[in-house]
């Protein structure tokens, strides 16, 4: 064999090879300078739930009239706010192919669970609207993926947090029974749209003497809810806040997506017996009076039972009607002859079942 001629064969293939290459690169080359492949426009990104992921999409349109498909386009991005930097991710988003133009989703993922972690205790993205600056790198593989082109560009997107706006009413109804003080109140909650499925709030309830009973509710996501909170004051905490208006407090949380959110608001609960004083003149007159400082009116029951040394004498009962706000300014005579040492005085609401009793050792 002629082993020049192999050489000249050699020759001949490496020539053409490098043409070939030399070729390939100077149409990926003329492609990009020719702006046959470039990013036509940026839509308005919107907002998405993909499990415990907040997914901003962005659409991109991509104009590929090149000679190669564009293949692996990989998203890489930066989330910042005016001073802090949130999250950072890359990922591979789809292709394109030569003689199209077409529209790539760009998902930007802001992860939840990070996100919570990240700003404990005070999870401000979770509550507050802000303005978020992405920094995106779109890197595109071209030329059968040996060849790598990096568009940079920033996106401003205005962030809807979680939980937008929460509204605490005023307490509205209230009753009593063997557990407690049953009351509910109205609230309102506006959630964002991109969730979905239903929360819990539930907590304790503070006042004057600590901790004096617990609240709960359930509310669909993903829109603007009206419902109430049901609330109970333990029956052993509940003669404090018949006679004493004062503010509670209610501490706890809000549970979804495995996430616990904190809850910390308060409320004015009006006494329906607030102020209450009493005692028994020397001119044998009972007095007593208090405001009803509820929201609702009272069908009150005013009993006055008398002891002698530990035994039943005589029981007597005033009835009353008693409006929201009023004012009761009470003297009443003790209608009895024979001796006593103790009055037992009872407030029974026939609208609540509200109940309350004093003893007055004479």
């Amino acid at each position: 064999m002629d082993l020049g001629l192999i050489r000249r064969v050699y020759s001949w293939i490496l020539v053409i090879a490098r043409v070939a290459v030399a070729i390939i690169v100077i149409l990926a080359i003329y492609s990009v300078a020719a702006q046959k492949i470039s990013i036509e426009d940026v839509g308005t990104p919107y907002l998405e739930m993909e499990g415990t992921n907040v997914t901003v999409k962005i659409p991109v349109t991509l104009r590929n009239y090149g000679y190669y498909d564009i293949q692996d386009i990989a998203i890489a991005y930066d989330i910042k706010n005016s001073s802090t930097e949130l999250l950072s991710l890359s990922e591979v988003v789809g292709d394109v192919e030569r003689g199209n133009i077409e529209t790539v989703s760009i998902p930007v993922k802001v992860d939840l669970k990070k996100l919570y972690e990240l700003e404990s205790p005070h999870f401000y993205h979770f509550f507050h609207n802000d303005t978020l600056d992405l920094n995106l790198t779109l890197s595109l593989k071209y030329m059968l993926g040996l060849v790598t082109f990096k568009v940079n560009f920033n996106q401003d997107v205005e962030w809807t947090p979680p939980i937008e706006e929460v509204a605490l009413y005023s307490l509205q109804e209230y009753s009593m029974d063997d557990n407690g003080i049953h009351f509910i109140l109205p609230y309102m909650i506006r959630t964002a749209d991109y969730l979905d499925g239903t929360a819990k709030a539930s907590g304790i309830i503070q006042g004057e003497d600590g901790v004096i009973g617990n609240f709960s509710t359930n509310f669909l996501l993903g829109s603007t809810y009206n419902g109430n909170i049901t609330a109970l004051i333990y029956y052993d905490n509940a003669g404090s806040l018949i006679v004493k208006s004062q503010w509670l407090h209610l501490i706890g949380n809000v549970s979804f997506l495995g996430l616990l959110l904190p809850v910390n608001t308060n409320q004015y609960w009006g006494a329906p017996l607030s102020n209450l004083t009493y005692q028994v003149l020397s001119n044998n007159t009972l007095h007593y009076s208090f405001t009803d400082e509820s929201p609702m009116a009272l069908n009150l029951f005013v009993n006055r039972t008398y002891y002698y040394q530990g035994n039943f004498v005589k029981k007597e009962t005033t009835h009353l009607y008693v409006n929201s706000g009023e004012h009761v300014e009470r003297y009443e005579d003790l209608n009895v002859t024979q001796p006593v040492d103790q009055v037992v005085i009872s407030f029974y609401d026939a609208y609540t079942g509200i109940y309350y009793e004093e003893v007055i050792n004479l």
